[in-house]
């Protein structure tokens, strides 16, 4: 029973004015308390009438609950729903509902939704079954959204799912509820299957050079209870890099296993994570993940054994070079300088070769030596020794010519430098004071403009240099880039070779900072000089070997196609208003793609729908007008409906339990059952409804009061 008056407001104001000026009057009136308390007790009834009030009794009675029924549709939901040949997962849930559809209607007011990423309606029939997504699904956000796009209060929830694509955020869903029952129903076969897999490999966009990063493996493992596994990450040459072995569990559950890497040089560096069984090293599953290497920064030491015109250039050149980080040691006190104090006295220190070739070297990418005699210092072999060993793990070796520098300075008597240098040399000085003429060859060091023939163009207005070492000629191994020729003869000027990881250039003149002053003079070779010098390290320490746009694929439970993206300084771009036009290729057919930043140098586009086989994509980026680079690239995707995997049971459960529900599985799945173990609801209905407004004798009381009070006043002479 509960008691209710109107609810418009000009009845309460009437009310109140009546009242209000009932008693301004009454109060003037000088009649005995009796009679004042008769007078307002009518007067008090006929406003409580005036607000209609009215006496509702109701009773709760039992209606059907609001019911949503989520089936997931992620890629895993494609797998059979039971061992060998079969009707896909998700197919296998569609039929189930159908089966039951007139008694889940029943019993229930449903709604039914498709989720993965996010939740969408369903109309579900035999004829045309939902799309599959291509996502990996977000429970989580699935259900809460379905909350909150319901105006009726939702009851009971149905997960229709394997459970393969559960996240650690999917565990705090108890959270998000507030009280509505969450049911799992598990789709796919629950025979026992030994599973020991890898389910995801996690790389970043990009990896430093010399700079650890961190790769996460995600391992499903079920029927392996209290036996040693080892997951692993292997190189592309199947050399273990990082391993550790784990106790795996007896139920099915995920592993996260963390490992730390680093890279020794530029370039897409391929890795694969493997799990295997200890009594078993080999590979029982694997999954391939690729990184694309850069360097944050260049690491250059330079020495120059005197103070020259070019080593002022190139310094100048290399730092101000904001990509590179310099170390540059000069020469200004040889051994031959007597100079009669000690050491102490000196505000130049002496040469710290061992600190150079030895505790150091390994800290640079780069190491240029410059018009350097290891004679003058009474150097042994085994500093070269040192190089060798530097450039054969995967640095760079710079040597440039003069005085004292190849057969000037006794490098033929150096077995190291025999070597590695990319040319043969005299067994006695070679350094000549000759000008001559620079002839360029094709070459990604020599290409300073757009397109060869502009380059060539410029090559051929520079001036002509003086002062060289003559080499006997280069290593049949070696690289040609730049050639001299004087009224007499020709040969190799600048020579490039690869050496075990790295590379070795010898540059025989010292005299390319004349370029930089005739830049001066010819407004054409603007920027001539720190050209040629930049694609150099760049192309020593590899990273002109970068393309500017690099494709990649990420096939698994969903196809992420990823694109690399570097600016001429070979660094990742951070703008996101680059124009990228890109398209994937099946079956004679083009789909556009659409590429988002993800993250500095890094963009993503998933794949949807999901195409099987043999495909390719294609990718131009421009900057404003001008094209960046483009790539392409082709792969193959293979259908997951191949492999069954039972649904995870385990973490169902236990999801179940925390959401108030319980874990049921497809194929014993009942709706009376079901509708049994549903949160009840209920509507209120008004059995009757009294107007105590609308009723004599509330009428007849307040008469009754007046005349009382007209006859107290009539008995006590008030009348």
């Amino acid at each position: 029973m509960k008691f209710f008056i109107s609810d418009e407001w000009r009845f309460v104001a009437v009310s109140a004015v009546f009242l209000g000026l009932y008693y301004f009057f009454a109060r003037r009136s000088g009649i005995t308390p009796v009679l004042k308390a008769l007078r307002y007790s009518a007067v008090l009834i006929a406003c409580f009438l005036i607000l209609r009030p009215y006496l509702v009794k109701q009773e709760k009675i039992p209606v059907k609950p609001n019911l949503a029924a989520l089936l997931d549709l992620s890629a895993h939901m494609r797998g059979p729903a039971k061992e060998g040949a079969g009707k896909p997962k998700y197919e296998s849930a569609v039929r189930w509902i159908l089966k039951n559809q007139i008694e889940i209607e029943k019993n229930f007011s449903p709604g039914y939704y498709g989720y993965a990423d996010k939740a969408h309606r369903l109309e579900l029939s035999s004829s045309a079954l939902p799309v599959i997504s291509n996502y990996e699904s977000s429970l989580q956000d699935s259900i809460k959204q379905v909350l909150s796009e319901n105006a009726a209060a939702i009851n009971n929830i149905w997960v229709i799912t394997d459970g393969l694509s559960l996240s650690e955020a999917d565990l705090s869903l108890s959270e998000e509820l507030k009280g509505v029952k969450v049911d799992f129903i598990g789709v796919g076969d629950e025979v026992f299957k030994k599973i020991l897999r890898i389910k995801d490999v996690k790389v970043p966009g990009f990896a430093f050079v010399h700079i650890p990063f961190g790769v996460s493996v995600l391992t499903e493992a079920r029927g392996y209870g209290s036996r040693k596994i080892t997951i692993s990450v292997r190189d592309e040459n199947n050399a273990v890099l990082a391993e550790e072995s784990r106790i795996a569990p007896g139920d099915f559950q995920t592993l996260e296993s963390t490992f730390t890497l680093k890279v020794d040089g530029v370039g897409t560096k391929r890795y694969k994570a493997c799990v295997s069984d200890a009594s078993d090293r080999s590979c029982r599953h694997f999954k391939r993940a690729n990184v694309e290497a850069i360097r944050e920064k260049t690491r250059v030491m330079y020495l120059c054994g005197r103070p020259s015109f070019e080593y002022a250039a190139l310094r100048e050149f290399l730092k101000t070079n904001r990509n590179i980080e310099l170390v540059s040691f000069v020469i200004l006190r040889n051994p031959e300088d007597a100079v009669g104090v000690t050491d102490s006295e000196l505000s130049l220190i002496p040469f710290p070769a061992n600190e150079i070739f030895f505790q150091d070297i390994s800290h640079f990418d780069l190491f240029i030596l410059h018009n350097f005699s290891f004679n003058r210092f009474g150097m042994q072999d085994k500093y070269a020794a040192s190089l060798r060993e530097f450039v054969k793990k995967g640095g760079s070796l710079l040597v440039i010519g003069g005085q004292d520098a190849f057969g000037s300075g006794n490098y033929a008597g150096f077995e190291a430098f025999r070597e590695m240098l990319p040319v043969e040399l005299a067994n006695a000085g070679d350094y000549s004071e000759e000008i001559f003429e620079v002839q360029p060859l094709e070459h990604p060091f020599t290409k300073i403009s757009g397109s060869w023939k502009d380059s060539l163009g410029l090559w051929n207005m520079i001036q002509a240099l003086k002062g060289l070492n003559l080499f006997e000629k280069a290593k049949p191994d070696a690289e040609t880039i730049l050639k001299y020729k004087t009224q007499d003869k020709t040969g190799p000027l600048a020579v490039l070779k690869k050496f075990g990881k790295g590379r070795v250039m010898a540059m025989a003149s010292p005299s390319t900072w004349r370029w930089k002053m005739q830049e001066g003079r010819v407004w054409k070779l603007s920027g001539f000089y720190q050209s040629f010098w930049s694609r150099a390290i760049s192309g020593m320490t590899g990273s002109l070997e970068l393309e500017k746009i690099k494709l990649s694929v990420i096939e698994g439970t969903s196809n992420l196609a990823r694109m690399r993206v570097l600016d001429e300084n070979y660094n990742p771009v951070k703008e996101d208003n680059l124009k990228i036009y890109a398209h994937l290729k099946y079956s004679g057919n083009y789909h556009p793609l659409v590429f988002r930043l993800k993250e500095p140098g890094i963009y993503e586009t998933e794949i949807y729908p999901v195409f099987y086989g043999k495909q390719s994509i294609r990718a131009v980026v421009k900057t404003g007008e001008k094209i960046l680079g483009e790539d392409e690239i082709s792969f193959e995707a293979a259908s997951p409906m191949s492999e069954f995997i039972p649904p995870d049971s385990a973490g169902l459960k236990a999801l179940a339990l925390k959401t108030n529900g319980k874990y049921y599985n497809l194929k014993n799945a009942g709706i009376r059952e079901l509708s049994e173990n549903a949160v009840p609801a209920y509507s209120e209905r008004i059995v009757y409804r009294f107007e105590l407004w609308n009723r004599e004798f509330m009428f007849f009381l307040i008469f009754i009061l007046f005349c009382a009070e007209w006859v107290i006043r009539r008995l006590s002479g008030y009348i």
